[in-house]
């Protein structure tokens, strides 16, 4: 009876005791750690949620910040190691630029930092306990550049592929023949894009891609042809169109017409139309050879003596030939004969400065020769003395033309410049003849000025030569100057 009693005692002692407290423990942490992990983005706001992965990249726990670094650098290492392209024997190993893949990194960082942290509330404590128990990988934002994808493809395309080739028309010689649409084969880049982001995503899964043909079918059919090629023969059948004028004849047949037919591509479909161009240009050789330029009637400047009698030209109706061409074309008009429509262009009459003829003027007068810088003088066409003379500067010329001596001074004075001008021989508009400038306190020009046209537009002549032609020329003189 005694040992039973001792048997309870020891049963109910202080080890006994402890073991609630211990469970109560374990219940309380586990507890715990099921509201910390539930209430998770709440208790950590700047951190990711446990058991996460960016591709191979682990995150979870982790602060923002931190991972905006580590994912910049696993980028950069994933953009360096792009995968290798395999195509039978053939290899190929473009970067990731090349293929027109971009990395968003903001987004898939956005993407992370909401796993558990959006939606219902349901959903969020999912995730949170997911990501925990299995580890949640997400997958890399990426963008696709189709366009530089498929620049890529096409810079390998002899080496994989075969392009399909279209139906279509051929001219040659005047005939036309349709040529028959032929299949081709190219790489799958649907696949291709599938394969490379399961890569990128899973860096250690595989390191090639086995670049998978598919069938290309001709964008342009038999059938769609047709119309084109029923249109072709039409503008075919127009030859021979003749061109004619009075005097000469320019003669179109079937291989100049199959010449200016322009073929295109639209969609599924083949047109035919003419192609202007190439008929203006033919036009445009036909034209040369019926036009005749005008040439203009000249006069000498300053008298009504004809130097060039000129005369009138001929000139084509180059838009009415253009229409009439090509409505002859169109039209299926076979045949035809097409006049050349031209009218006359009349000649012209312009005043010219033509290089020196003794036999411009009768009597006496004065050539002055701007390029030159001489004047000579003339009697009844016979020369009777020639000067080194200094016109006008660039900014203030000499005028060109034909002018008069108008009045005569032995010594003008010119308020404008404070000098005196002797031997002075108006022509008109402020312009004359007259020696080397002298000024008020007795200073003179020097003659090496003359040669060189540094005047403010008269003609100015040295010492001697000046009072010469003052005393020989009377007014009325004719003065001609010139180029």
């Amino acid at each position: 009876m005694s040992k039973k009693i001792e048997k309870k005692v020891e049963m109910s002692g202080p080890n006994n005791k402890k073991r609630p407290i211990l469970f109560l423990i374990i219940i309380s942490l586990i507890l715990i750690f099921i509201i910390i992990l539930t209430f998770w983005a709440e208790i950590f706001p700047r951190k990711f949620v446990l058991g996460l992965k960016i591709g191979n990249l682990p995150i979870g726990n982790q602060d923002s910040e931190k991972v905006k670094t580590f994912l910049d650098n696993y980028l950069a290492e994933i953009n360096q190691t792009a995968p290798e392209l395999v195509y039978q024997e053939k290899e190929f190993k473009p970067t990731l630029s090349e293929l027109g893949i971009a990395f968003n990194r903001d987004k898939t960082l956005k993407n992370a930092f909401n796993y558990g942290r959006t939606g219902k509330i349901s959903q969020k404590i999912n995730e949170r306990y997911t990501s925990l128990l299995w580890v949640k990988k997400l997958n890399i934002e990426m963008t696709f550049d189709e366009a530089r994808l498929e620049n890529y493809l096409k810079s390998i395309s002899n080496s994989v592929g075969k392009k399909p080739v279209n139906a279509s028309i051929k001219i040659v010689d005047g005939e036309a023949t349709l040529s028959n649409p032929k299949p081709g084969y190219g790489i799958d880049s649907s696949k291709l894009k599938q394969d490379l982001l399961s890569v990128i995503n899973n860096p250690n899964s595989q390191e090639k891609i086995i670049l998978q043909e598919v069938a290309l079918t001709p964008k342009i059919k038999e059938e769609s042809v047709i119309p084109a090629l029923e249109r072709v023969l039409k503008y075919l059948s127009s030859s021979p169109i003749k061109l004619t004028t009075q005097k000469t004849e320019f003669l179109i047949n079937q291989i100049d017409i199959g010449n200016w037919i322009k073929l295109e591509e639209d969609g599924s479909y083949l047109t035919a139309s003419l192609d202007d161009k190439k008929i203006n240009g033919y036009l445009k050789s036909v034209i040369e050879k019926v036009e005749i330029k005008p040439v203009d009637r000249e006069i000498i400047n300053g008298t009504s003596r004809v130097l060039v009698e000129g005369k009138d030209g001929l000139i084509v109706d180059q838009k009415k030939l253009n229409d009439d061409l090509k409505d002859a074309i169109l039209n299926n008009k076979s045949s035809q004969t097409i006049e050349i429509k031209t009218y006359a262009a009349p000649r012209k009459e312009k005043t010219v400065f033509p290089p020196f003829n003794p036999s411009y003027y009768d009597g006496k007068y004065l050539d002055i020769n701007l390029t030159e810088q001489k004047m000579r003088l003339y009697e009844s066409q016979k020369l009777i003395n020639e000067y080194v003379v200094s016109t006008g500067k660039w900014s203030m010329p000499t005028p060109i033309g034909t002018r008069y001596i108008e009045n005569k001074s032995r010594k003008a004075w010119s308020d404008k410049y404070k000098l005196y001008m002797p031997y002075w021989n108006s022509i008109g508009n402020g312009y004359g003849i007259h020696e080397l400038p002298e000024w008020p306190n007795g200073y003179k020009e020097g003659e090496n000025h003359l040669g060189t046209p540094v005047s403010h537009g008269c003609i100015r002549l040295g010492v001697g030569p000046a009072e010469f032609v003052y005393n020989w020329a009377p007014i009325g003189t004719p003065v001609y100057i010139h180029k």
